[in-house]
């Protein structure tokens, strides 16, 4: 064992004795539960019930579970406008969500770890969705939007054993609503007024005969957009010198329509055996996903480099000048402003994706599943859920980032179609007096990804189709013991093989690739020792492993063929993790508090990382292995109601993070030198460095410090009895970097968002109006970044010159939300 390894594991032992005496401090006068973090509520009361966590495949309450987990309830999800993945990474401070313009859909980074590669859609995510018993591991899948949720779960730490493969940092478990037992009817509305967004929310649900009940809902909204195009106002300028230099530019983005539905049926023909069906589709369309909220973010001369595009408008040298500074309106902030041009029709006429000059980004998504659970017995249950998921994605744009798309080379478009069949059989039981329960299981999965990729579509560039094809096999077990009344010791294993495969095409030519097929076998251990001293205490150590698939890297951008003689190599290796965890969940003061705390430390071998290639003129993600790293770090979280004040709610957490590359020769960044670290790999070609030392160095969107502090406020307004539900948040992150390849200047500042909302709802609870704010302090962060296209000076990259850091670009989160929203249930 390291000397690190030892160190961390002393600090572990330290940390938990002290939470260990905090709990016992509190547990004489623990009496009933009062969690708002942990409640699955009624429209009224926000803060009183328990929820129900199946973090283990099996009931239990968000008290008793060894688990550390964040759970929020139906209610607290209306409340606060949570609808999708978005939204929720807006009330959890460790955990961070954004799209990203690529294939891969979006990001999903939870403790510091995650997956950054949005332009290369075979990279799968380090934190799955789980969505009704359907794992996902496509970023994708935030697209799919989520309204009528009855909960959502944020599992922290590898779930290897409970939810296999791609894992390694968590998992986001949703459950959606069920039918009612009485019939109920509910329609929303509300407007955004920064964004000028419409939003539509229904839902129908109650029995059809006495053992099938049904329920359906819909969502859909529009948005002109939150970010106000920049473009347009250099238009008749820069056309007066050069017509067409700048072309019908859009005045906000996004600018995209939403529309989503969901259907269920729950047929129980006899107290022993149920059957659930939910299917649900989504279907999203707007611009280009370059337009808005990527946008440039740092330009190290003041000003945006345009003078590439510039060169390819004219070759005058005044006119050159000229169209500089009418072209430099971007203020290369993140910030609500941008400057896209349009692509120019010319450059489309070839083009087999689309002749849009705005660029079109389509997003399509199916998925349902079938679970069916059978009591064997009163102790044995057998349940299977059968999924099914398909994603579909149309992309094309202009990289230009700046008002005038003046060169073809630059548009970018690609299609993704990604389908998953998937089974999982367990039994589980559930003995009642016995010391003894277990569970055990299989799952199969099958997928498909065909994507391709083309660029330049004026002169007709190559295109490269790639086809990946997996198989997963998979089965797990785990024994739960009760060693005494207090004491339970639970150890399982997960062991998994998966098969995957690439087919790469370029032009219509099979090309060939070394290899084409990698097989991954995996066995994921797990071991927790539970003490439950009280009814209102829970401490847990358990030890975990887990693993996140290796796969092939697959996203060229008109490269050459491949010969035989120089094969593609593009595998990269599975991702493992094992560590340790700590924590409490407990009730304290009477049960007026819940604490929950947690310690952990997990190693990582063979990590995934994302590095930018910027060979082919545009910045395309790499996927590779770096050799080591390590996240340990502490996590505290809180809700009082105290009884001399039980309409206020108060909670927030803490949480630290140390997620660092233990080992690791990464690539260089554009323009960096010597002197500022690329001093590895030389080159001798080019005398110039091609690598740098990421040893030591925080991982990319790794907060060390995070936190929020909130309320909720429901004054009893016994003489009309009106609801009034008053609720602020306060989330903090502290700085981090959010470039694959560090570079230094893409840094983001501390930041503190805040939340708030009124409502108001009528006696019977058939009417409610609220007003909803988001990010109230109007914060923009970088969720990723990479090199604006056609700036800096490669040459310079490795060498002792400076001067040759291109400009940067990122994709930024949403600004301030001020909604209105009118709510009428039956």
């Amino acid at each position: 064992m390291t000397e690190t390894k030892l160190l961390n594991l002393r600090k572990t032992s330290l940390l938990s004795v002290c939470i260990s005496a905090l709990a016992f401090g509190g547990t004489s006068f623990a009496q009933v539960s009062s969690s708002e973090n942990n409640a699955t509520q009624s429209s009224g009361s926000g803060f009183m019930d328990e929820i129900i966590v199946t973090a283990r495949k099996r009931k239990e309450t968000s008290l008793t579970v060894p688990v550390s987990v964040t759970a929020f309830g139906a209610a607290q999800l209306e409340a606060r406008a949570i609808n999708g993945l978005e939204d929720l990474a807006s009330f959890v401070p460790n955990l961070t969500i954004g799209q990203v313009s690529g294939g891969a859909g979006g990001s999903i980074i939870l403790r510091g770890l995650g997956t950054l590669a949005g332009s290369n859609p075979t990279f799968e995510q380090t934190t799955s969705v789980n969505i009704d018993g359907v794992q996902i591991s496509r970023g994708a899948i935030m697209r799919l939007g989520q309204s009528d949720m009855a909960q959502i779960e944020v599992l922290r730490g590898p779930q290897a054993l409970f939810f296999g493969k791609n894992s390694p940092a968590g998992v986001i478990s949703i459950t959606t609503q069920d039918p009612s037992d009485v019939f109920e009817a509910s329609g929303r509305v509300g407007y955004e007024v920064n964004a000028g967004e419409s939003v539509f929310d229904g839902m129908i649900s109650g029995p059809i005969s006495e053992n099938l009940g049904a329920r359906f809902a819909v969502s859909a909204s529009h948005m002109d957009g939150w970010v106000k195009n920049l473009a347009p106002q250099t238009a008749a300028a820069a056309n007066a010198i050069v017509p067409g230099a700048v072309t019908a530019p859009i005045d906000d983005a996004p600018n995209q329509d939403f529309i989503s539905g969901r259907g269920t049926l729950v047929w129980e023909p006899s107290d022993t055996f149920s059957l659930r069906a939910k299917l649900n589709y989504a279907k999203m369309k707007g611009p280009g996903f370059q337009q808005g909220a990527n946008q440039r973010i740092y330009c190290p001369n003041g000003a945006p480099q345009l003078g590439f595009q510039v060169g390819r408008l004219t070759s005058d040298p005044a006119e050159q000048a000229a169209l500089t500074q009418i072209l430099a309106v971007d203020d290369c902030v993140a910030n609500d402003t941008y400057a896209h041009g349009s692509i120019n029709p010319d450059d489309l006429v070839n083009s087999y994706i689309g002749t849009d000059p705005e660029g079109v980004g389509k997003y399509e998504l199916k998925l349902g599943s079938i679970e069916g659970n059978w009591d064997l017995t009163d102790a044995l249950t057998v349940t299977s859920i059968t999924g099914f998921a398909e994603i579909e994605q149309l992309r094309y744009d202009t990289f230009s980032y700046a008002p005038s798309s003046s060169f073809a080379g630059l548009i970018f478009g690609g299609e993704t179609k990604w389908r998953q069949i998937s089974e999982e059989v367990r039994l589980t039981s559930n003995y009642v007096d016995s010391p003894f329960d277990f569970i055990i299981g299989g799952f199969l999965e099958d997928t498909s990804l065909e994507t391709y990729t083309t660029k330049n579509f004026a002169t007709a560039g190559p295109r490269w189709d790639h086809t990946v094809k997996g198989e997963t096999y998979s089965v797990f077990g785990q024994a739960m013991y009760d060693v005494s009344d207090t004491v339970e010791l639970s150890g399982g294993l997960r062991w998994t093989e998966e098969k995957r495969s690439l087919l790469a095409v370029r032009d219509g030519v099979e090309q060939p690739i070394d290899p084409g097929a990698i097989t991954s076998e995996d066995v994921s251990p797990e071991l927790t020792l539970t003490w439950r001293p009280t009814d209102a205490l829970t401490l847990f150590g358990s030890y975990r492993e887990g693993f996140k698939s290796g796969g092939f890297s697959a996203a060229n951008i008109n490269n050459a063929a491949l010969t035989a003689a120089a094969p593609g190599d593009f595998d990269y290796k599975p991702e493992h993790v094992d560590g340790f965890e700590f924590g409490m969940h407990a009730d304290i003061f009477g049960r007026q508090m819940r604490v929950n705390a947690a310690l952990y430390d997990y190693a990582y071998s063979n990590l995934q990382v994302a590095s930018l290639d910027n060979s082919s003129g545009l910045p395309i993600i790499r996927v590779g292995n770096a050799a080591e790293a390590s996240i340990s770090g502490a996590e505290l979280d809180f809700s009082y109601t105290p009884d001399t004040a039980p309409e206020l709610n108060l909670r927030g957490n803490v949480n630290y993070s140390k997620a660092v590359f233990d080992s690791f020769e990464a690539k260089c960044y554009i323009g960096q030198t010597v002197a500022e670290g690329c001093n590895l790999g030389l080159n001798a070609g080019t005398g110039r460095f091609q690598a740098q030392s990421q040893s030591g160095k925080a991982l990319p969107n790794a907060p060390e410090w995070s936190g929020s502090f909130g309320f909720t406020y429901e004054p009893n307004l016994t003489s009309t009895n009106y609801g009034l539900s008053i609720t602020g948040d306060a989330i903090y992150k502290s700085s981090y970097n959010p470039h694959p390849d560090l570079a230094p200047l893409t840094k983001q500042d501390a930041s503190v968002m805040l939340n708030a909302s009124v409502r108001l709802t009528s006696p019977n609870d058939g009417f409610e109006v609220a007003l909803i704010g988001k990010n109230l302090s109007e914060i923009y962060r970088v969720q990723s970044a990479a090199q604006a296209p056609t700036t800096g000076i490669g040459s310079r990259t490795g060498s002792t010159t400076p001067g040759g850091i291109p400009d940067y670009v990122g994709y930024v989160n949403r600004g301030r939300e001020i909604l209105l929203r009118v709510t009428f249930r039956k």
